[in-house]
């Protein structure tokens, strides 16, 4: 009985906080400010939508390709030591030409319209903005140029999408 008269006792000198006037506190800011509330928070919402509609999702793949002579060692019809560098260096520029990328392009049909990039990513607002802005600027439309151009055109966006290089030392 002694222990709970002293819990009492040290309860009682304690302040005790009053959540009334803290809510009432917020009520009267939320009630006197609500249309400034109100407006920055659809401004905010109306940015962030612009936003996330200006942006095009973006996948990732990597692999990796073992490219290697068939005879790493004394070559017979050379006479001389393959030099795997060179090799590698060589293969490395055919995988990255230009030339491979359009018949890639060609023989998959990435040049039709939607395929590399496609249409379902230029929905929304910001790529009708977009758009809008490029005619404003001058720039063609894709889907009006000729096969030819198209294949060229995706051939380069491609080849910019595609990153070819030597691993690091793997053990």
């Amino acid at each position: 009985m002694a222990n709970n008269a002293a819990w009492e006792a040290e309860f009682d000198d304690e302040e005790v906080i009053d959540y009334r006037y803290y809510f009432e506190l917020v009520r009267t800011v939320l009630l006197k400010h609500y249309r400034l509330i109100a407006a920055f928070s659809t401004a905010c919402l109306i940015a962030t939508l612009f936003y996330v509609q200006s942006q095009a999702p973006v996948y990732v793949a990597t692999t990796t390709l073992h490219v290697a002579p068939k005879d790493s060692f004394f070559s017979f019809d050379q006479w001389a030591w393959v030099d795997e560098d060179k090799y590698q260096e060589t293969q490395i520029g055919l995988l990255q030409s230009k030339k491979l990328m359009r018949r890639v392009v060609e023989s998959i049909n990435l040049h039709e319209v939607g395929k590399l990039t496609p249409q379902s990513f230029d929905a929304g607002i910001a790529s009708v903005i977009k758009r809008w802005i490029a005619r404003l600027r001058g720039e063609v439309d894709r889907s009006s140029l000729s096969d030819e151009d198209r294949i060229e055109s995706t051939a380069g966006e491609l080849l910019g999408l595609v990153s070819i290089g030597k691993p690091q030392d793997r053990e």
